[in-house]
């Protein structure tokens, strides 16, 4: 099994479950792909199984074990996915025998490219506006829950709230929360995710929370949509936590060493959401709770990793947007904008350029009639 989030077994989500059986004569197997939805295929393979060879592609994936392969889609499977891996021994039916030697997993990844997506030549990246800037502002309100209290543990200074919770008060959850939603997940939102980017201080926060949430209640943990919470360490490495739709099998986390400078984004789209760390660690995973249209709130927050331990934050800017994808035309760029930001000359001139370079490049009558 691959599968996108923490489960015993994960056969019913949008993973990967693939399996080998040896015929009872032990002449030959069986190599078989199984989708939740209950499709699946399957080979005739050789009777030893030596390797089992899964590959993820961004154009699907591919299986291949005892002299046979199976091509097929991973739905989970999308850029900065994460998966658990489980092996175990299955019988073929109820009640019979199942064997299983493991010896050994190994993991090769290429890497793809560094560099950022960029549009098309000449076409302008989707932009993102500030709502936050490190200030008092009516677009935000205080938030204290679970033993936090923003009158004693936060300040604004030097253009940046600081939150620091000291040990022995609960989980101390203490921050700020947009009065209103801030963002929408948007239409074609799997082209061209929401974005948020926020800018902490890598040091100072020690245990900071950023959390997009559907109702701004004091139950933070179950309202949530996406839960991204760093945990620093003095040296500057740290710990990235990533929870999705409350769920206790959509927890996340990645080990980061130092290096991080404070910039975190978060995309998220219909039902699937990712977390990066400037400049390239990322995790990702199955959000089955975010739909297109839904609107959610945004929160800065120090909440303490564990019960009565200290937490802290320091969160100086938040923007929110779209991610630009890869290769974008002026004809994409328009229909990501919101309708308040459609414009009709410019629609008319993208489609002016449109017909130029579709007439440029037909084929040039010799003048003959037909």
């Amino acid at each position: 099994f691959l599968c996108p989030g923490r489960s015993d077994n994960c056969a019913s989500d949008p993973g990967l479950t693939a399996s080998w059986t040896r015929t009872a004569d032990g002449a030959a197997g069986t190599l078989r792909w199984v989708w939740a939805d209950g499709r699946k295929k399957e080979a005739a393979t050789g009777p030893r199984l030596e390797d089992f060879v899964i590959e993820l592609r961004p154009e699907g994936a591919r299986i291949a074990a005892a002299g046979a392969t199976l091509n097929g889609e991973i739905a989970a499977a999308r850029p900065h996915a994460a998966f658990e891996i489980a092996v175990q021994a299955t019988p073929p039916d109820e009640g019979a025998a199942a064997m299983l030697a493991l010896k050994q997993i190994d993991i090769a990844q290429t890497r793809g490219p560094v560099d950022p997506a960029k549009p098309a030549a000449g076409v302008p990246a989707l932009t993102s506006r500030a709502i936050f800037a490190g200030a008092p502002s009516d677009a935000w309100k205080p938030f204290a829950a679970h033993g936090g209290d923003f009158g004693k543990f936060a300040r604004w200074q030097g253009g940046a709230l600081i939150v620091d919770v000291p040990e022995k008060h609960y989980w101390g959850t203490t921050g700020v929360v947009s009065a209103a939603p801030a963002l929408t997940i948007p239409r074609l939102s799997r082209r061209a995710p929401a974005r948020i980017a926020v800018t902490l201080d890598p040091l100072r926060t020690r245990s900071g929370v950023i959390l997009l949430n559907r109702a701004p209640t004091e139950d933070v943990w179950f309202q949530q949509v996406v839960w991204a919470q760093w945990s620093g360490r003095p040296d500057g490495g740290g710990r990235l936590l990533l929870s999705l739709c409350a769920s206790p099998a959509r927890l996340y986390d990645l080990e980061t060493p130092p290096g991080w400078d404070g910039r975190m984004e978060i995309e998220i789209s219909q039902e699937f959401a990712a977390v990066r760390l400037a400049p390239g660690w990322s995790v990702g995973g199955v959000a089955g709770c975010a739909s297109e249209d839904l609107p959610l709130h945004v929160s800065a927050l120090a909440q303490a990793g564990a019960e009565h331990a200290p937490a802290s934050i320091v969160v100086s800017r938040i923007e929110i947007g779209r991610a630009t994808p890869d290769g974008m035309t002026a004809m994409d760029r328009l229909e990501f904008l919101d309708a308040k930001e459609f414009k009709p000359d410019e629609f008319l001139d993208v489609v002016a350029g449109a017909l130029d370079a579709a007439g440029a490049a037909a084929p040039q009558s010799d003048g003959a009639k037909p």
